[in-house]
């Protein structure tokens, strides 16, 4: 039965196959229908696999339900936003199977992501035919994911990472031309991947490696970034789009890095038939220049599947392909369509679900046969497919103790007679090795061979001197700067050591202790010192009593009025000073520029009984926490909020200050006056004496 919904762009096809007393369900997800991908063709890819499985099971049945149409997306998030949208509609489709379910996606990277994280919180095993992330390889996340994408990543890198020990080449160079709104998956996955597995890992040897990122559709000119890999790298990789390559090699032909003493290697996605050799536009065939900037240029790519073996597949996927075009448009002639390995992958992945039918372990049949799968079950079912060779028609599909399909990498280098790039190097990943082709991998454009790591005489040609002087004329300039260098900074010394010794000399901080007179000496002091030490007794008895002798703080006389003195004890048992570095008297005057009614004044500091003192001016009712813990004394709520509003009022003026903290703050800090107005007292106190003393003001409450 197959129904064809418009406007819908997504194409679930869900199979149900039946194998003697066991039943599994194959729900396959399409979404979207980027061009680059041909995703047109995912459903006719599976309604074959689904029948080339028939061929092979023998007695079982299936039925097929499609809902397709063929949507346009420009891009991968495209996609991830179509799936975002049928998220629920997947879910209740799959919520109505009684049985096990397999899910399966022709997704690009960013829908297979998510698709894997639904596949894991619903305990159903994924094949992903498309997208190749590393993420995978988290099976902490993607438990139950296998990944059949012919796009391996992790390949591409660790072939590059071989290619470069193989030469001895240690400094690298990514240009990765990622920033752009169409950005492909691959590029940006192929420069992360590439970096991650060259400055990670416990191995000997060490690379360096440089990274630029850029804007290729905007940032045409790449003369920046080739001149700035020119003094950096020998070996410079291209993570570009084909489209861009052209450009940046001629580029680097325009700046003589394409002589031989340059290797450009560029990362490419090889999913269609004879794709590499886009590359190369047959318009250039007369152009000396780009010719020979190619010759140093080495293609690198997953190799692709082998064409001619799976021609008959081929024509299978195009033929129901017309089919079905022609069905739901109504639509008469052929279109356009071109399989691709993609296409290829999303038959492998299903006839590898085959082949493990076909074997009917015994894991397999309780898996088929239990009505509760545990995830565990459901793990130990996909563990199954780990570390196994499947060797199908179409070819050898390799996974990895992970799941993880693992494809071989081809280093191709440009044939300058026949104008075709041709294979020179071979990895295989499965022994992690690579092995040349005398012929095209020996052909360097230097007859020398390969170019060293580094240049001898440095990237910028600085490293080698003859007999001709320049050294001494090198050495000469150095201690010429170097004498000019050392008169300006005497200069500057000398001024601001001049400006220092002024400030010092108006050091208005700097109070005399004899100034400060005990409260019992009112004989020393006027009458009107007298009247007004007597008032303000009568009013602050309390907490003159406790801060008189307390070993911290004191109350004293200067200059007719109360003062509060805030003992600082030193860290060592040195003779403490005030500090007078400049960033503390420049906080010690912005300190005493502070004016405001909820703000306390500053009067200066000193030495007072071998400890460093802060003076601040005292308010006749005290520490605000005395009077709360008064019990003669009763605040209502609208006196509570009105002190509170004082606190902030303070809090904020210091926000907008050149004192931009208290450092201090607590009811021992805010002192009350006369009209029960608080002000904030020992303000940068501890930033102040920081590098000298400790503040006991508030850790012996």
């Amino acid at each position: 039965m197959i129904l064809f919904i418009p406007f819908i762009a997504v194409c679930a096809s869900l199979s149900t196959i039946a194998m003697g007393n066991g039943l599994i369900h194959v729900v396959s997800i399409v979404l979207g229908g980027n061009p680059a991908y041909e995703y047109k063709l995912s459903v006719p890819t599976y309604k074959l696999a689904f029948q080339a499985a028939h061929n092979i099971l023998g007695n079982f049945s299936f039925k097929e339900i499609n809902i397709f149409e063929r949507g346009i997306s420009k891009s991968c998030d495209d996609e991830e936003n179509l799936a975002f949208s049928k998220i629920t509609q997947i879910y209740q489709l799959i919520y109505q199977l009684d049985g096990p379910i397999v899910m399966q996606t022709t997704g690009c990277t960013n829908v297979a992501l998510l698709l894997g994280n639904f596949a894991r919180e619903l305990n159903i095993p994924m094949l992903i035919s498309t997208a190749g992330d590393p993420a995978f390889l988290d099976k902490k996340r993607f438990p139950n994911t296998l990944n059949f994408g012919p796009a391996d990543h992790r390949s591409l890198a660790d072939g590059a990472k071989q290619f470069f020990r193989t030469y001895q080449w240690s400094t690298i160079m990514l240009l990765c031309g990622t920033q752009y709104t169409s950005a492909k998956p691959f590029d940006v996955s192929t420069c992360s991947t590439l970096y991650n597995v060259l400055t990670t890992g416990n191995e000997v040897e060490r690379f360096v490696v440089y990274r630029a990122s850029f804007n290729p559709e905007i940032q045409t000119d790449y003369t920046y970034h080739l001149s700035q890999s020119k003094s950096r790298a020998r070996i410079i990789v291209l993570c570009l789009d084909a489209a861009f390559v052209r450009q940046a090699m001629m580029e680097a032909a325009s700046l003589n890095m394409t002589n031989g003493d340059y290797v450009f290697l560029s990362p490419q996605s090889n999913v269609y038939k004879n794709q590499l050799d886009r590359i190369w536009n047959k318009n250039d065939s007369n152009n000396m220049m780009l010719i020979q900037a190619f010759k140093t240029m080495i293609v690198y790519a997953n190799k692709g599947p082998n064409w001619d073996v799976i021609s008959d597949l081929v024509q299978g996927i195009q033929a129901s392909s017309v089919t079905d075009s022609t069905r739901s448009s109504n639509q008469t002639g052929i279109p356009s369509v071109t399989v691709n390995s993609l296409n290829v992958a999303a038959y492998e992945a299903f006839m590898v679900i085959t082949s493990m039918l076909q074997e009917n372990s015994t894991l397999t049949q309780h898996y088929l046969s239990v009505r509760e799968r545990s995830p565990e079950l459901t793990l130990q079912f996909v563990q199954q497919f780990w570390s196994r060779h499947f060797y199908l028609d179409s070819g050898i599909v390799h996974l990895n103790a992970y799941g993880y399909r693992r494809t071989d990498t081809v280093f191709l280098r440009f044939n300058a007679i026949s104008k075709r790039f041709e294979e020179g190097w071979f990895f295989n990943v499965s022994q992690f090795t690579l092995a040349a082709i005398p012929n095209i991998s020996q052909a360097w454009p230097n007859s020398s061979g390969p170019p060293p790591n580094r240049p001898k005489c440095g990237y910028g040609d600085d490293e080698c001197y003859d007999d001709s002087g320049q050294r001494t004329i090198l050495i000469g300039s150095f201690f010429a700067v170097a004498g000019i260098v050392l008169t300006v900074t005497v200069i500057i010394f000398a001024i601001r050591w001049s400006n220092f010794l002024a400030m010092q000399n108006n050091a208005w901080w700097l109070l005399n202790p004899a100034a400060l007179f005990p409260l019992q000496a009112q004989s020393h002091v006027s009458n009107r010192t007298s009247t007004k030490v007597t008032d303000a007794q009568s009013i602050v008895i309390p907490w003159i009593k406790k801060y008189s002798n307390s070993r911290f703080h004191k109350v004293r006389l200067y200059e007719n009025s109360l003062v509060f003195l805030e003992l600082l004890v030193h860290k060592s048992t040195s003779k403490p000073h005030i500090p007078n570095s400049r960033k503390s008297i420049a906080l010690m005057n912005n300190i005493k520029g502070l004016l405001h009614v909820n703000i306390g004044t500053f009067i200066g500091t000193t030495i007072w009984d071998n400890a460093v003192a802060v003076v601040w001016a005292c308010e006749s009712r005290g520490p605000l926490r005395l009077l709360l813990d008064a019990e003669d004394i009763h605040f209502d709520m609208p006196m509570k909020l009105s002190l509170c509003w004082d606190v902030l009022g303070g809090i904020a003026y210091l926000h907008r200050s050149n004192v931009p903290f208290h450092g201090n703050l607590s009811s021992f800090t805010c002192w009350v006056d006369r009209r029960l107005t608080v002000k904030l007292l020992s303000i940068g106190t501890r930033r102040l004496m920081a590098d000298k003393v400790i503040s006991k003001s508030t850790t012996n409450r």
